[in-house]
């Protein structure tokens, strides 16, 4: 299964490719299209999910009915998807190997998922990508694994809703590439973070001076609790601060489904941190299509960022969707 190599290309697709987030509470998807230099947002959907207590062989069929009704009631017609698993359920680790290792890279590589992944290798799906630094003797590898049952689970309720996968990626690697390719005017040579509000975990993303980007996620205590929420989001940001308290961040961007939640936020932190955090906005290289409601993306924009990420990563060649 490919998670992340050559996630950056964007190329035009020969066919639609639907960009598919499903979340514990809802499931998204847009359709894109590419006419340089801007992107158009063809369609989208947003479906509520019922509460599930467990993850069973009927929850799947009942995820994947949603999905079916949900894109037949959206005229969505494409069966490629780009899915993705949340970042509490993947390990992700930077490792290095020395170069003399590179003609026998895949044996090397097994050796590190063996030595940092706390699971055997027959229980785990993994997927990796090397990083060449100049004039140096080793290797940057960033590393990605998953239990097989969680990458199963997912897979079935993407097969029962009649579509084909084409890569099964991590969330904040979507995330990370709708802000790379809609926001390129933010990234030369500055440092941003990424605070991705959900349901059932908090995904908080960073780079410093547009160096490797960062993750790390943490599991929502209590979302029906906004000063519980609010109390946990700022021991969050005060730990990366902390972690880096010589660097300056130029751009804190919000998103997540709840507008009213990332609204307070915005006025709370903004007094408490001094500086200037905003609720991610349409970027100008991505336009609406023209039956949509412009107003109303607007409002759900924030919400949509992941599956428009998803989405993104459909724009590799064909020869290339391998999974």
């Amino acid at each position: 299964m490919r998670f992340i190599k050559n996630r950056f290309k964007v190329v035009p697709p020969k066919y639609e490719v639907i960009g598919l987030d499903i979340a514990a509470s809802t499931v998204k998807c847009v359709v894109l299209n590419n006419s340089e230099p801007f992107y158009t947002l063809e369609k989208y959907c947003i479906q509520t999910l019922p509460v599930i207590q467990e993850s069973t062989g009927k929850t799947c069929s009942e995820i994947a009915a949603h999905i079916k009704s949900m894109l037949i009631n959206g005229g969505i017609f494409s069966k490629k998807c780009i899915a993705s698993l949340p970042n509490s359920l993947v390990i992700s680790k930077w490792i290095r190997i020395d170069n003399s290792a590179t003609e026998n890279l895949e044996f090397a590589v097994n050796l590190a998922v063996e030595e940092h992944i706390p699971y055997p290798l027959d229980a785990i799906c993994f997927d990796y990508q090397v990083f060449e630094i100049p004039d140096q003797d080793y290797l940057d590898v960033f590393l990605v694994a998953c239990r097989k049952e969680y990458l199963d689970i997912l897979l079935e309720i993407i097969s029962q809703a009649n579509l084909i996968p084409l890569f099964i990626e991590i969330n904040s690697h979507a995330i990370e590439r709708a802000y790379m390719h809609l926001y390129s005017e933010y990234n030369n040579n500055k440092s941003f973070i990424l605070l991705d509000v959900a349901k059932t975990q908090l995904t908080f993303m960073f780079s410093i001076e547009s160096k490797k980007v960062h993750s790390y996620c943490e599991k929502i205590i209590d979302f029906t609790n906004k000063a519980r929420l609010l109390e946990q989001i700022d021991s969050f940001i005060r730990t990366v601060y902390l972690s880096y308290p010589y660097f300056k961040f130029n751009n804190f961007f919000l998103l997540g489904s709840n507008f009213l939640i990332l609204q307070q936020l915005v006025e709370e932190f903004n007094v408490l941190y001094g500086f200037k955090m905003e609720i991610m906005k349409r970027s100008p290289v991505l336009i609406y299509s023209e039956n949509l409601d412009k107003k109303e993306i607007d409002e759900k924009f924030p919400g949509l960022v992941l599956s428009i990420g998803l989405a993104l990563r459909g724009f590799i060649p064909t020869s290339e969707n391998v999974v």
